[in-house]
């Protein structure tokens, strides 16, 4: 395995990690409020119980260039 392969499969393995660490998160605030809601006038949302660091992260995409992907194909097909 190079060291690129490493690092990438590395990298996987964190984001999966994580990822199942939030779900299991959010499942749990999400049966907690639902539970909760039985016993309380008010309506609760999930989000009103519990915030997590990831609530606040704003995730943008951004579309590639044409320019962009030109020079990608350049660079792959050139070698």
């Amino acid at each position: 395995m190079t060291p690129r392969q490493f690092q990438n499969k590395r990298e996987g393995f964190q984001r999966q990690l994580e990822y199942q660490t939030q779900l299991a998160w959010e499942t749990t605030r999400w049966q907690a409020a639902v539970n909760i809601a039985p016993h309380t006038k008010k309506k609760i949302s999930p989000k009103e119980l519990a915030i997590f660091p990831w609530d606040n992260k704003k995730r943008t995409y951004r579309a590639a260039t044409y320019e962009e992907v030109q020079n990608a194909i350049k660079k792959v097909f050139s070698k």
